[in-house]
């Protein structure tokens, strides 16, 4: 079986293809068959050194977007699409895959089209409560269509659309235990510890607040505050400005965690301040983790915040708004979670019972049946 995977570059798109490539690869092997040929064809960015770790095969191809608001490269970035899609041509030819896995975003577009010109069936996934441009534009070219949210399916032929829940790496599932996992992180105190997460490109205005209430923070927990990359310097930099030097030895920042490295911080925290997009709400789901989401404002469609009012309303977490955000609301609201045990205890069950930790599986069963490997 010859595969390939394509998405638009973030760490949201690049981790479920991942993560469904390891399920193909588990389940043709039980079936009997040979692993699978799998080849990436999308755009650079974030992706390309995460999929190349993987070593998947990559191809990469200009891609562009939409944008709901004036900007220059609004005029620009049609014509890098359309050199995308002859770039899909040629390599869909070269590969000629029996099937497409698209994780979405504009970077998959071309490839999907491409895919229709050959014939090549393809399955689209869309993680997101309220689906994006891309997807429901790719949608028309697709053979089958899994969505994470259930209020996602009114958007896609029902015929073709199921509910499979997001895509998790089962290998980021099977940690060490909590202390261990802490003691991986550099933690090594018996304090309760409290994450701080923004997705793969990180989140200012979250990193501010933590640096605001720095100190009050450390002087009850241990705290591991995933920056993102392009902020790790300034953030270590002002945290040494905010912290005694006593107090260091309760902070870890970090730039950025692969898959190895984020099972340790979610088997260690007892708490999680995140972003709501799809990928991290699945994972603090399946890992069962009480958490505090502050919806992206202006995302997509303003998914983050359906996204968290539908986690929120499930029990599984507090859902705080980023223009009420203050450092002091958001210090009481740890606080008053880690005073009340059996809140957090419940908030941890109404998590866990929110999770579907079978979604890669579920798709690499239709990838294999379109490819025509198993009936």
């Amino acid at each position: 079986m010859r595969l390939v995977i394509t998405g638009g570059g973030t760490g949201g798109h690049t981790y479920p293809l991942i993560a469904v490539t390891k399920a193909v690869t588990a389940l043709s092997a039980s079936y009997g068959q040979e692993p699978p040929d799998v080849y990436y064809v999308g755009p650079d960015g974030f992706a390309g050194p995460v999929i190349e770790k993987e070593g998947i095969d990559t191809h990469y191809i200009a891609s562009g977007k939409i944008r709901r608001y004036f900007s220059l490269w609004n005029f620009l970035d049609p014509f890098k699409i359309i050199v995308g899609f002859f770039q899909s041509l040629w390599w869909l030819w070269y590969i000629m895959p029996d099937a497409i896995f698209s994780k979405g975003g504009f970077g998959a577009v071309p490839v999907i089209v491409a895919a229709w010109i050959y014939r090549i069936p393809v399955i689209i996934h869309e993680s997101d409560s309220i689906p994006g441009i891309a997807n429901k534009f790719s949608a028309h070219f697709a053979r089958s269509i899994g969505v994470s949210f259930s209020t996602a399916l009114k958007y896609f032929p029902a015929q073709k659309t199921a509910l499979v829940g997001n895509p998790i790496d089962t290998d980021l599932l099977h940690g060490e235990d909590h202390k261990a996992s802490g003691g991986n992180l550099g933690i090594y105190s018996n304090k309760p510890i409290v994450g701080f997460l923004g997705g793969s490109q990180g989140a200012t205005q979250i990193n501010e607040v933590v640096l605001d209430i720095l100190p009050r923070l450390v002087s009850a927990y241990e705290v591991v505050h995933i920056t993102g990359k392009n902020n790790f310097t300034y953030i270590q930099k002002e945290s040494e400005g905010e912290l005694k030097e006593q107090e260091r030895y309760f902070y870890h920042p970090f730039s950025y965690l692969d898959n190895f490295q984020m099972k340790d911080f979610y088997n260690a925290c007892d708490l999680v301040v995140a972003r709501a997009g799809s990928g991290t709400i699945f994972e603090l789901a399946a890992f069962g983790k009480p958490s505090i989401l502050i919806p992206l404002e202006n995302s997509a469609s303003d998914h983050q915040r359906e996204n968290a009012s539908l986690y929120g309303h499930a029990g599984a977490c507090i859902v705080l708004e980023t223009a009420n955000l203050t450092p002091n609301l958001l210090l009481e609201n740890i606080r008053s979670l880690f005073a009340d045990q059996q809140v957090m205890a419940q908030m941890s069950a109404n998590a866990a019972a929110f999770a579907k930790t079978n979604a890669a599986e579920l798709i690499a069963q239709q990838l294999l049946r379109i490819a025509k490997v198993i009936q």
